[in-house]
């Protein structure tokens, strides 16, 4: 296998998939963001130009089996399924390097809650990657405005989001102090207690916990001047958002939405820019495999 960091997330995969990966082209390699299997249907990796196949050595699709997926996750939890409970009835899995495997399949449920999977039918690996650099020049242009203030990263699924927010941080808090809510694993891939990538000098993670509760323990312990957050997804998250810029802390953060059109019908998000919680929007869109970024500042809720 070729050093990128596919490498590390296809290590939980069988020797026949991994064997199939070492056939694509280092180029290509390095476009794939997600690596899928699913009970009965072939395996497939998610490029920009959409989801392909990858063919086994034998010049055949590779379909996943059961077999397959259970092999993938006992490599995923070391053995120990029952260890990382926790972490899977939240529908995911951090592996070594960071990388993310996103669960389906017969839920669990009690008192209304998903208390783990009976069976797993489906799993996503989500290739973390790390860009240093990424943010600097978006940076660069929001500080010649006027500083560094409460700014919303968007796009949709996929869009390179998380990947902006982690250089964000890691330049930030060279002169900052950094708290990260890091509810899913993603921004510091925290493995085994050890965060795998760099998030800079002045940054604190709380790791695995709901945003909402991360983020008051940030505030009550750490004294953060900046929190940074992955995807608000739910009215708690934005609630806590409010609080801590009550407390004077700039705020930082991620959205999924297509356009200003789109991110102006969700109410939550809405709300949140009326507030001033966010100052400056970034807009990722992509150009072939090209990812440009377009800053839109926000004046007492109106885009200017």
């Amino acid at each position: 296998m070729h050093e990128i960091p596919l490498d590390s997330a296809a290590e939980v995969l069988p020797p026949a998939y991994r064997e199939a990966l070492s056939l694509i082209g280092p180029k290509h390699l390095t476009d794939i963001s997600e690596l899928r299997l699913r009970t009965g249907r072939a395996f497939s990796a998610l490029c920009p130009d959409g989801e392909i196949k990858v063919i086994g050595m034998d010049g055949e699709e590779i379909i996943a089996s059961r077999d397959d997926i259970l092999y993938v996750m006992d490599r995923a939890t070391r053995s120990s399924v029952h260890s990382y409970q926790n972490s899977i009835k939240n529908g995911f899995v951090t592996i070594q390097g960071g990388h993310r495997v996103g669960i389906c399949g017969t839920a669990v449920i009690n008192n209304g809650n998903v208390e783990g999977f009976r069976d797993f039918s489906s799993l996503a690996i989500r290739v973390a990657k790390e860009i240093k650099g990424a943010a600097a020049r978006v940076l660069d242009e929001m500080e010649e405005v006027d500083g560094i203030c409460g700014t919303l990263i968007v796009s949709p699924p996929g869009g390179g989001k998380t990947t902006l927010l982690r250089d964000m941080i890691r330049i930030l808090s060279k002169k900052y102090r950094v708290g990260v809510a890091d509810e899913r694993s993603e921004l510091a891939g925290t493995f085994r207690g050890g965060p795998q990538f760099d998030l800079g000098e002045k940054c604190d993670v709380v790791d695995s916990c709901p945003k909402a509760l991360a983020i008051m323990l940030l505030l009550r312990a750490m004294n953060p001047e900046i929190i940074a957050v992955d995807e608000i997804t739910a009215k708690e998250d934005a609630d806590a958002l409010l609080g801590a810029l009550h407390c004077g802390v700039t705020l930082l953060a991620t959205a999924h939405a297509d356009n200003v059109r789109d991110l102006d019908g969700k109410p939550m998000y809405r709300a949140l820019l009326a507030s001033g919680a966010f100052k400056n929007l970034i807009f990722i869109r992509r150009k072939g495999k090209e990812r440009l970024y377009e800053l839109v500042k926000v004046k007492e809720g109106q885009y200017v």
